[in-house]
């Protein structure tokens, strides 16, 4: 569903560790072949979450991207 987001033209992609929707958006953002540059990516970490960086830090290598845009 993502990829055919993406080849539709969305380009803002909204994930959360509690969607459990980080990985499968991370394969289908490295097959799109854009640049990262062309994509607004959005996770979120689970509330009560005590260490955010180590959360955030997990989400990006699911991801399999150096940073997330929001």
């Amino acid at each position: 569903m993502v990829k055919a987001a993406i080849n539709a033209g969305y380009r803002h992609l909204d994930c959360a560790e509690m969607y459990g929707n980080e990985e499968e958006v991370g394969i289908a953002i490295q097959e799109s072949g854009l640049p990262r540059s062309d994509l607004f990516i959005t996770t979120k970490v689970a509330d009560g979450i005590n260490d955010i960086p180590k959360a955030i830090r997990n989400s990006l290598k699911k991801l399999q991207l150096e940073y997330v845009d929001l």
